[in-house]
């Protein structure tokens, strides 16, 4: 479960940036449930949060950051002692960040139900500061933080981590975390899986989007024969009038593929990968008004929506099932209104979301804040100033909106909330007559 996150110096984000879970406590009789983590009762946490902002100003960077610390996690045990951390990747308009490090802080609930907080600081080629804190209970119900483990470059120092920890071996570029994972220390064990385990990020563009959600459908259904995910799929898609009765999954005879003979193995394994399931749409046929079977055609076929439907539909059953935290960038494109609403309201729901799921998205659809999915602390709105770095903020932090609310969307498409692309229409119609003009006096 997430519950908070900043970022310094990466991308388009330059200052100490923080997106929060933690509800506000101004918001009284809330509509959007909160959730309840199991051994800290008097914590609350948010299911659901959406960002806004014009192109270019951050939303897609946001998910990356979450991308970048689960590679540095992930990856980072095994690294090389010259590998560079590829992470890092500062912001490029200042001189004085330029080359600097990078800095993610996280505060979450690991699956062993406890909450953590660990911050890490890096440049190119080495870990610079690495802390990792954990939230006890008292006896008497008071929560303390307490330090696990504090590094800073290649100095150590251990205080309430128990466990092997003294004889994990570390490079300048490794995390330890990595490391007293692969050692086997139990508690970084439990820390590491909520990164291997518990976070799904997506940010692709949206044909690479599509192409890659249908590839994981077919390698789901061909490696999880007896899931009940497929038939859920099949009636989602079936109750949301797309046409399609079900989905036939089948893996591709790669002896029946004629690869051209100048080109090598490498290539033709990379190339087999994204043609390897054979996925088809079963639909009704008929004969005149009469019903006289079934067809299926090449999901190929299909719209891009209905495609991006039946990828992320697994994601998102999954992300329900094993209460996972999962982060879509423009979840809405390609999809109607309609579904996407829904979708976000599959995690604001106790009774589909029994696990303590979240879905964080970015999106430019505006219309989804007068559908009651979100209180005000869920909606963040994303900005780039007069340096060309990213701010974020919540609509909580404005005075006025609660009388508002029911028009939150006209409210945001004003421009008084920020977070909308400037356009300089009057110039720019100008500009645009102008070369009219000009071309055809050409």
């Amino acid at each position: 479960m997430l519950i908070e996150i900043s970022i310094t110096n990466f991308r388009s984000f330059r200052e100490r940036q923080t997106f929060s879970l933690l509800p506000f406590g101004k918001i009284r009789d809330r509509e959007v449930k909160v959730l309840q983590p199991v051994n800290y009762p008097k914590v609350q946490v948010l299911s659901s949060a959406v960002l806004y902002g014009p192109n270019n100003s951050g939303k897609s960077n946001f998910i990356k950051v979450f991308q970048a610390l689960e590679w540095l996690v992930l990856k980072s045990g095994n690294f090389n002692s010259d590998q560079k951390l590829h992470a890092n990747e500062y912001f490029h308009f200042d001189k004085q960040t330029k080359d600097q490090p990078s800095t993610f802080e996280l505060d979450f609930i690991a699956p062993n139900q406890k909450r953590y907080n660990y911050q890490v600081t890096f440049g190119e080629k080495s870990i610079i500061k690495e802390y990792l804190y954990s939230y006890n209970i008292t006896n008497t119900g008071k929560i303390t933080l307490n330090t696990l483990f504090e590094r800073n470059q290649q100095i150590i120092k251990f205080i309430a981590l128990k466990g092997a920890k003294e004889s994990v071996n570390f490079e300048p570029n490794q995390l330890f975390l990595s490391r007293g994972d692969i050692a086997g220390n139990s508690e970084l064990k439990d820390v590491y899986s909520f990164f291997s385990n518990q976070m799904i990020s997506l940010t692709f563009t949206e044909t690479e989007y599509t192409n890659f959600l249908t590839r994981k459908y077919g390698e789901f259904i061909i490696d999880n024969p007896d899931s009940k995910i497929p038939k859920l799929v099949e009636s989602i898609l079936q109750e949301t009038n797309s046409g399609i009765l079900g989905i036939e999954t089948n893996m591709v005879d790669i002896s029946k593929i004629n690869f051209p003979d100048d080109i090598s193995q490498e290539i033709k394994d990379k190339l087999f990968e994204q043609i390897k399931y054979d996925l088809r749409t079963k639909h009704k046929l008929f004969d005149g008004n009469s019903e006289i079977g079934t067809e299926t055609i090449s999901l190929k076929e299909q719209s891009t929506g209905t495609r991006k439907l039946i990828g992320i539909s697994p994601v998102i059953l999954d992300a329900l099932s094993n209460g996972r935290v999962l982060l879509i960038d423009e979840m809405n494109t390609s999809l109607h209104t309609e579904i996407t609403s829904w979708l976000i309201e599959l995690f604001n729901n106790p009774i589909t979301n029994p696990n303590n799921a979240q879905l964080i998205i970015t999106t430019h659809d505006i219309s989804l804040l007068d559908r009651n999915l979100y209180e005000r602390d869920q909606i963040y709105a994303i900005e780039k100033n007069e340096f060309g770095a990213s701010n974020m903020y919540s609509f909580a932090e404005f005075t006025g909106l609660r009388k508002i609310d029911n028009r939150l969307a006209d409210f945001y498409e004003s421009g008084r909330l920020g977070g909308l692309p400037h356009i300089t229409k009057p110039y720019l119609e100008n500009l645009i007559s102008q070369f009219i003009q000009d071309e055809q006096t050409e």
